[in-house]
């Protein structure tokens, strides 16, 4: 009888592990004050409260870094490498973009893309090989959505009229060459399943106005009627850029193009919902 009752015992604790929940995981970083104040941004705290919530609703722990919290982003992506392959990880970054000359010889432009940091007091340049190198190690299954721009420009809002998220040549720093949206790419992203969202093409701005980026804004608007999560990531990407350019024309501002890119091309054409409950 007692070693029946052991038995049993073992077979449940060997059962509760074989069926222990994923985790979800969800990092979101959000930069709007910027050293000196052209370079500021609006509606970035809306950006992340609203990305929050959403990813709350799907079931996600979530952690957000906003301004000087931002500068801590290495130890924080780092602490996510205990992830499995089973999990579920989001990266979200809304704020200032920017472009390097390549210092290793190992971007085909010549360029070094980076996320920009800031503390209000000073920028800090994220380039993109660490952020590679810190989503390769982590094994689980990746949503990455990017909401920023690069140009060597800035410009004011006025009203709702959307800011262009640039930041200006006299906040930036030497070796600029030119302006492109943030993408990864797949060639330096190679470590398990990844959907990634980009705000804009090669040479566009992303823009932000005092409610929000237009692209978060419409990325978190497609599954507020709870049928988002069905659309494959394809009609997203298209329902997205509609609403943009919808928001540019009756502002007269010109319009970017939302970038969708994958570990797989397949998966293009699968939901965020199948994805999360794939296997890898």
């Amino acid at each position: 009888m007692i070693i029946s009752k052991v038995f049993r015992t073992l077979v449940l604790a060997t059962l509760l592990t074989t069926l222990s929940i994923a985790q979800k995981e969800a990092l979101l970083v959000g930069v709007s004050d910027y050293r000196g104040t052209a370079d500021d941004l609006v509606g970035i705290d809306i950006d992340v409260a609203n990305m929050k919530s959403l990813l709350e609703k799907w079931g996600f722990h979530t952690t957000i870094l906003s301004n000087e919290e931002s500068m801590n982003l290495s130890q924080q992506l780092d602490s996510y490498s205990a992830l499995t392959k089973d999990d579920d990880f989001v990266f979200y970054y809304s704020g200032h973009g920017y472009h390097i000359k390549d210092k290793n010889g190992d971007e085909s432009d010549g360029e070094d893309e980076t996320l920009v940091l800031s503390d209000g007091k000073s920028n800090d340049l994220f380039l993109d090989d660490a952020l590679y190198g810190y989503l390769n190690n982590i094994p689980a299954k990746k949503l990455i959505v990017l909401d920023s721009c690069h140009s060597g420009t800035a410009f004011k809002a006025f009203g709702d009229k959307p800011k262009p998220k640039s930041l200006s040549n006299n906040n930036a720093v030497d070796g600029v060459v030119k302006t492109k949206a943030f993408r990864p790419q797949q060639s330096k992203l190679n470590s398990g399943a990844y959907i990634v969202f980009s705000a804009s093409q090669d040479n566009e701005e992303s823009l932000a106005t005092k409610r929000g980026s237009l692209f978060t804004n419409a990325f978190v608007n497609q599954f507020r009627d709870g049928k988002g999560k069905g659309l494959k990531l394809m009609d997203l990407k298209r329902n997205i850029g509609q609403e943009i350019i919808a928001y540019c024309n009756q502002t007269s501002s010109e319009a970017h193009h939302p970038n969708l890119s994958a570990s797989d091309a397949s998966l293009k054409y699968t939901t965020i919902g199948e994805f999360f409950k794939s296997k890898t």
